[in-house]
């Protein structure tokens, strides 16, 4: 049944980033981060935290976007907010889109033959630069001067 598999898939990937988020916290965070840089850090969380309806809507909006989520979620863990607000959304979003894409894929399997396509991309170039990308943004994002901004 694809909704059932869509449901714990979307558990999965709402509890991988969970953990993500909270290894952030607790480790990179709690760790390794000078006193400087979680100061900066805690002028967005400031800001974050009296907008949680956007956050909400942000994480939401996220789950049905083709960018990856891990950074994201290593970026808020960096915040020490309460993960609720962002995995919530997120896991509705994601559950939605699985539904979605669950169905409309085995749909579309029915009508075109799929053992054409290549597999393992995956590790595909593009793939790999796109996550170099994103480690990048999150260093950058613990490096702005937050409160100038």
């Amino acid at each position: 049944d694809l909704v059932i598999l869509s449901v714990f898939a979307a558990v999965a990937a709402t509890f991988g980033r969970v953990v993500l988020a909270s290894i952030s916290d607790k480790i990179i965070r709690n760790k390794i981060l000078n006193e400087t840089t979680k100061n900066n850090i805690d002028i967005l969380k400031n800001q974050i935290e009296k907008k949680k309806a956007f956050t909400f809507g942000f994480f939401l909006s996220y789950a049905f976007s083709p960018f990856p989520s891990g950074q994201l979620f290593l970026a808020y863990g960096l915040t020490d907010l309460d993960l609720k607000i962002a995995a919530i959304p997120f896991f509705i979003g994601r559950l939605i889109s699985y539904i979605f894409w669950a169905i409309t894929a085995s749909k579309v399997s029915q009508t075109i033959d799929i053992t054409s396509f290549k597999s393992g991309a995956i590790f595909s170039s593009f793939f790999i630069v796109v996550q170099i990308f994103a480690f990048y943004m999150v260093y950058l994002f613990m490096k702005i001067d937050w409160k100038i901004l």
